[in-house]
């Protein structure tokens, strides 16, 4: 009878401990998927800020050719034609 209790409570001991490895199991990833969304989540806004950041300075490179174009571009085609004719 002793080895009968013994193997049921080993038995049980398995499943328990069984039970609680899938429950951990469980647990982490959902750990692991709730962290990975906000790595993502920020990851995101991290990007879409460098997007804008870098369009910001896009856009402050062309305006600055554009100026430097608009005060030369008389000279410029001056030089030119005078060079043709030379």
């Amino acid at each position: 009878e002793m080895t009968a209790k013994s193997e049921a409570m080993r038995t049980e001991a398995k499943s328990s401990i069984n039970q609680k490895k899938e429950e951990l199991r469980r647990e982490f990833n959902e750990n692991m998927q709730a962290r990975i969304v906000k790595f993502e989540k920020s990851e995101r806004q991290a990007a879409e800020n460098q997007v804008k950041e870098n369009d910001e300075q896009n856009k402050a490179v062309m305006d600055n050719l554009n100026k430097v174009y608009e005060n030369n571009v008389e000279n410029w085609i001056n030089t030119l034609f005078e060079k043709s004719i030379e």
